[in-house]
């Protein structure tokens, strides 16, 4: 079985919008099996659904939903990991944090483009850190 590596949301939309940006996530998951938190769901489809208020046309961004419905992506229940996330808050998000006690919970690599998430967390391969990773943030 191939090495886990935790996927932050972001970097899911990286791949997903097929950019410039995609290429690194590639290089940091390629042969490694994807896990995330389960909400990462949420954050992908808030993402998307960031991306067609900007414009992108609604049949685009149902593609890249069922393109994401594909990805081989384990998810782990997030109740458990609450409390260790929450231990580990310091001014991010709760939902960010998940991540980042998940990867340390199975002692795998957070793949992240958040500096922050990437210092909080042990085993982290930070990509190519830009301001931001919204869909209005966006390379072409």
């Amino acid at each position: 079985m191939a090495a886990s590596v935790v996927i932050h949301a972001p970097c899911v939309i990286d791949l997903l919008r097929n950019g410039a940006r995609a290429v690194e996530v590639l290089e940091a998951i390629y042969g490694r099996s994807l896990v995330a938190p389960a909400h990462i769901d949420v954050d992908v489809a808030s993402a998307l659904a960031l991306m067609q208020q900007s414009g992108v046309p609604a049949d685009d961004i149902r593609m890249r939903v069922e393109i994401y419905l594909r990805i081989p992506l384990r998810r782990y229940e997030v109740a458990p990991l609450m409390l260790d996330a929450w231990d580990r808050r310091a001014g991010r998000f709760l939902s960010d944090d998940l991540y980042v006690a998940l990867a340390e919970h199975l002692e795998v690599p957070l793949v992240t483009r958040d500096r922050d998430l990437a210092q909080a967390c042990s085993r982290a391969i930070l990509v190519q850190v830009t301001r931001g990773w919204g869909p209005l943030r966006g390379d072409a």
